[in-house]
């Protein structure tokens, strides 16, 4: 099967000022660890030999040897372009969900209109700064805790994900990226989620809300955190009071430092009791051990 890789050199051409500022640290930490720079490509996640049986909606990023030579690859999911074009037809809405489920189920090839490498305008270019950006970190030396028990991948990755966030903003804030309308959209997005729920039973599930719930008020206007505030205080009490747990944990950490995140992370874990047994875990030295440069 073809993978149809579009080269770094066709992903700069999109002049994208934060993309190619992403490209060039993940160049930059590249050479200082390797010697020389690892080429960001990008290809269809469906057509991938591997990642391609997952039947979900996903796209992933990750380092690749393809034909004898080592990449930083972006696998793209053609369904997620798919999945924008109804969005800005239906709406996230439940005929969305109905629509798209089968299709996804189906393993429909999409065909050309589709093909993420021919169609690079299309993608979701923010998404995508954010995931390269985490790689940049990688190679800055930080380390996730990973869950030797595969029932827990998920939890796995949330936990890493929030604890990993500040750094990821401080990277978004030295660009100059404008992260407030996200911020914006997601504090929305919260309180309409939460509106429909109650507190979690589980302590430890109440405590990834709170680390997830710190991280966007750390971010977020007052103005546009208010509906967030006035939900935790008047119907979640109990995450409410965890939130400030939260933030005594992070306190005087330099959470823009890999050893100190590592230690957030696993005090984290240790405290709220996650389940599963936990290792410290360098991606990014991981990945590279069988590679050859």
């Amino acid at each position: 099967m073809t993978l149809n890789l579009a080269t770094e050199e066709a992903i700069r051409s999109l002049d994208n000022r934060y993309i190619n500022r992403a490209l060039d640290l993940w160049a930059e930490e590249t050479t200082r660890r390797l010697g020389r720079p690892l080429e960001v490509v990008l290809g269809n996640r469906r057509k991938h030999p591997a990642l391609g049986a997952y039947k979900g909606l996903n796209t992933q990023v990750t380092l690749s040897s393809l034909e004898n030579r080592n990449y930083l690859a972006i696998w793209y999911d053609p369904y997620e372009l798919k999945y924008n074009e109804l969005v800005a037809r239906m709406g996230r809405t439940d005929e969305l969900l109905e629509t798209l489920g089968p299709m996804l189920e189906s393993g429909l090839d999409l065909g050309s209109d589709y093909e993420p490498s021919l169609h690079l305008e299309k993608l979701d270019w923010d998404m995508l700064l954010r995931r390269i950006l985490f790689w940049v970190l990688r190679a800055r030396g930080f380390t996730k805790m990973a869950n030797k028990d595969g029932r827990f991948q998920e939890l796995e990755s949330l936990v890493n994900l929030e604890c990993w966030t500040p750094a990821l903003n401080g990277l978004l804030r030295e660009m100059e990226y404008n992260i407030a309308p996200s911020v914006k959209e997601l504090a929305e997005d919260t309180v309409s989620g939460m509106a429909g729920m109650e507190e979690p039973a589980r302590r430890a599930d109440r405590a990834l809300n709170a680390l997830r719930i710190w991280n966007l008020l750390e971010v977020s206007d007052p103005v546009d955190a208010k509906p967030l505030t006035d939900l935790l205080e008047s119907r979640f009490p109990r995450i409410k009071a965890l939130i400030a747990e939260v933030e005594e944990l992070a306190a005087s950490r330099r959470l823009d430092d890999p050893a100190a995140v590592a230690a957030f992370t696993g005090d984290f874990i240790r405290k709220y009791h996650l389940p599963g047994e936990w290792e410290k875990a360098d991606e990014f030295s991981g990945f590279l051990k069988g590679f050859q440069f």
